[in-house]
């Protein structure tokens, strides 16, 4: 059954670990605010509307994939704290 209280404690979760990655990741700071710049640029230049989407779809998989990167880097350094030559691969 579909528990609302439930849902709404993952998304609190989900909010407080993207904040929190945002914070500390710098990586993910720079590239937000490419994003945002590239949103204003793309406002100025009065872009299409299918260009919108692929450009707000193309933006949104960059910033998941930098939290998908963080995500297995935090895995990697609890699994193997010490620095390997495996985990710097990965």
């Amino acid at each position: 059954m579909f528990k609302l209280k439930r849902l709404a404690k993952s998304f609190v979760y989900a909010y407080r670990g993207f904040i929190k990655v945002l914070k500390e990741e710098q990586n993910l700071q720079i590239q937000s605010i490419c994003a945002i710049i590239i949103l204003i640029l793309a406002y100025v230049l009065g872009i299409k509307k299918t260009e919108w989407i692929f450009l707000i779809l193309l933006i949104f998989i960059v910033l998941l994939m930098e939290v998908v990167n963080s995500a297995v880097e935090r895995i990697t350094d609890v699994l193997k704290p010490r620095i390997n030559s495996y985990v710097k691969e990965i």
